[in-house]
């Protein structure tokens, strides 16, 4: 029989692995649309194109938010006694598909947003 781990340790609480997580959803997050910002910024000011989107602060700070988005997840479908494996398997795909689709998305309209296509981004919600 295969030994088994314990998928949470003891020291910590499930409530506080999501505490953390919502922290690190929430900072990551907020760094994440600082940059957004900031490259809207230098577009209007300084007609600094937007995109590439791909550097290394901005993936990073989205693919934390996104692991981190899937923890809360995990240890949520941990604590309604779905096996840790099962629950991570689930969230990280999930995530993953959602992440890279609202990725894409994102590029997108910043494309269209470069080009003219879209003067007034409240226009296209």
């Amino acid at each position: 029989m295969i030994n088994t781990i314990e998928a949470i340790p003891e020291f910590i609480t499930p409530f506080q692995l999501i505490i953390i997580a919502i922290f690190f959803t929430t900072f990551s997050s907020l760094a994440f649309f600082w940059q957004l910002k900031t490259k809207f910024t230098d577009f209007y000011q300084t007609n600094k194109p937007l995109l590439p989107l791909f550097n290394a602060y901005t993936l990073s700070t989205w693919l934390i938010a996104l692991l981190s988005i899937a923890l809360i997840f995990t240890v949520v479908l941990y604590i309604y006694d779905f096996s840790f494996r099962n629950s991570l398997i689930a969230s990280y795909s999930i995530i993953l598909v959602t992440g890279m689709i609202m990725w894409f998305l994102l590029v997108n309209l910043l494309s269209e947003f470069q080009k003219g296509n879209i003067n007034n981004l409240e226009d296209k919600f």
